[in-house]
């Protein structure tokens, strides 16, 4: 059974580009959360080569 009295007209193509967006963004949230926060970030692939921050 329809409650609403009045129909909404929105953009269907711009709700499934933002509705992908939005799903992409909570799975990215999802995956991150899942490392451990002990984990710590790499080592400089080239031994040789060393980032010094200025």
């Amino acid at each position: 059974m329809d409650r609403r009295l009045a129909t909404v007209d929105h953009d269907a193509e711009l709700y499934k580009e933002r509705n992908t967006v939005e799903r992409l963004i909570n799975k990215l949230k999802a995956w991150r959360g899942m490392r451990p926060a002990t984990t710590r970030p790499r080592k400089a692939a080239s031994p040789g080569f060393t980032c010094v921050p200025r």
